[in-house]
């Protein structure tokens, strides 16, 4: 088949590991080359943009380039018969000479502290809006899908899901429940974060040559300190979230705004001198593992050490947060483990449910054959049927879209989120929330749960972030929104996010 500008329908939704996508990705990428044209290949992380990069270039012979880049600004060859492939940005549409479009979320996470300059629902939309207004087909491919992708591909919200959705290479993950009873529960140290049966494992993996990775969704190393008197929990007086102890243990940060500072050493509510570490963070774990493993074998994976990482001979135990689910496909581990799932449960984020399962069952279909492991603790027990494929993935997700339709939440709503940035003197917020509610309500918008964060960035930059949630169904949404916001000087340089 020939693809040319015109020959459009709804994106077209591919769901599989990377191996899967990128093998029905292929005659789409041929049949445009052949034909003249070029494709605009856009992915989600700079880990795909190098497995597709080597792909390409290596292994089917086509001209590939990184875009945007200076080689690729000052490019004078022919554009025509080229992949030019980006990391979320979409620019490379606008090239008169793409006659296919194709964008790879990977596993799409869009958890709260994963790294992001802009929601995956928002890239989606925008290279599907588009590719259609030029009348060029559109791929989209993920590991497993979310609502907001299914939304953004055309797919109704009263349609049935059924196979579409599903992972053909799918396979159940083996689990291991975290028991209440400290007696029964044999851990490997007097603090263990890992249980005998995950340890035993991971020795097994190590000692079969091959590697293994760990995902944990906190940095640091404890979850808090808290004081053993009076229960005193150190939270950020910037933005009220639990401060997190630092590798070294002589800081405490806050993981959502940034805020640190250095721990109290005594209570400062009961002044109370019994202040202990509750919870674990990677950095704990790494220490845990290094009592059994060697500590050259034992990797904390970080957003910069890509190419160590990947150059790295094994066996090793690889550890990250959510955000490092995408190196499954580039290190290849036969084991992966999550310690604790329950971690995500705890932010108050509308889809955290959805974001937990696409994110294990993601993994599972870029480990397999290998194994996937979770420890589920008590309060997340209840999560097994999605997590380990009993519930198939349709029937979650009817199950979540339902839920969503009852609270008007995306994909029944639009969630707005207007950031601004402010230097010197902190910005009024409770008269910018109104100006803005305000402003809103003059263009008619039908809105509901505004709500404002001051967020510190440094002691003299601060961002104010403002989220509120509109029908999606209402005409012209985004254009009166637009107009709400441009009309106000508060807002006119301010950055929008939208679910």
């Amino acid at each position: 088949m020939s693809y040319a500008r015109g020959d459009h329908s709804d994106p077209q939704l591919i769901v599989g590991s990377f191996v899967d996508r990128a093998t029905r990705f292929r005659p789409a990428i041929e049949a445009a080359i052949a034909g003249g044209g070029s494709v605009a290949m856009i992915v989600s992380s700079d880990v795909l943009a190098s497995l597709y990069e080597g792909l390409l270039s290596r292994d089917w012979n086509i001209p590939v380039v990184r875009w945007p880049s200076v080689g690729a600004r000052r490019f004078r060859g022919d554009r025509r018969s080229t992949v030019w492939l980006s990391t979320r940005q979409f620019s490379s549409l606008i090239l008169p000479e793409i006659t296919l479009v194709i964008v790879d979320l990977g596993i799409p996470g869009e958890w709260p502290f994963f790294w992001q300059r802009f929601s995956l629902r928002s890239l989606l939309s925008v290279a599907a809006d588009m590719s259609n207004a030029h009348g060029i087909p559109c791929l989209v491919g993920v590991s497993a899908p979310t609502l907001s992708v299914l939304d953004a591909c055309g797919v109704p919200t009263d349609s049935a899901l059924g196979s579409e959705v599903e992972n053909p290479a799918h396979v159940s993950a083996t689990f291991v429940l975290r028991s209440q009873n400290p007696v029964s529960e044999k851990r490997t140290g007097p603090s263990g974060v890992l249980l005998a049966p995950t340890m035993r494992l991971l020795r097994q993996t190590y000692d079969q040559g091959k590697d293994s990775m760990l995902l944990l969704n906190i940095r640091g190393f404890a979850t808090l300190i808290e004081c053993a008197e009076c229960g005193y929990t150190a939270t950020c007086p910037d933005c009220g979230a639990t401060l997190t102890l630092g590798s070294d243990r002589k800081r405490l940060f806050c993981k959502q705004c940034g805020h640190s500072e250095v721990p109290p050493d005594v209570c400062p509510n009961c002044h109370g001198t019994q202040l202990r570490s509750r919870g674990y963070g990677l950095d704990r774990l790494a220490r845990e593992l290094q009592r059994t493993f060697p500590a050259s074998a034992v990797q904390l994976m970080t957003p910069t050490d890509e190419a160590t990482v990947a150059q790295n001979t094994g066996p090793s135990l690889f550890l990250g947060t959510y955000a490092d689910v995408q190196r499954i496909a580039v290190l290849k581990p036969e084991l992966v483990v999550f310690p604790d799932v329950s971690v995500g449960l705890r932010h108050p984020v509308f889809d955290n449910i959805e974001q937990l399962a696409v994110v294990v069952r993601g993994a599972v279909a870029e480990t397999a054959p290998g194994t996937v492991l979770i420890q589920l603790d008590r309060r997340s027990t209840g999560l097994r049927g999605v997590l380990d494929g009993t519930e198939t993935m349709a029937t979650f997700l009817e199950n979540e879209r339902e839920q969503r339709r009852e609270l008007l939440m995306p994909p029944f709503a639009r969630q707005f989120v207007v950031r601004i940035s402010s230097r010197g003197v902190s910005p009024d917020v409770d008269a910018i929330t109104r100006d803005l509610g305000n402003a809103l309500a003059a263009e008619g918008v039908d809105f509901r749960g505004l709500h404002a964060d001051l967020l510190t960035v440094s002691a003299q930059a601060r961002v104010l972030s403002l989220e509120f949630r509109a029908d999606s169904l209402q005409a012209a949404l985004g254009l009166r929104v637009g107009i709400a916001l441009a009309h106000n000087r508060h807002f006119q340089n301010a950055a929008i996010r939208v679910y």
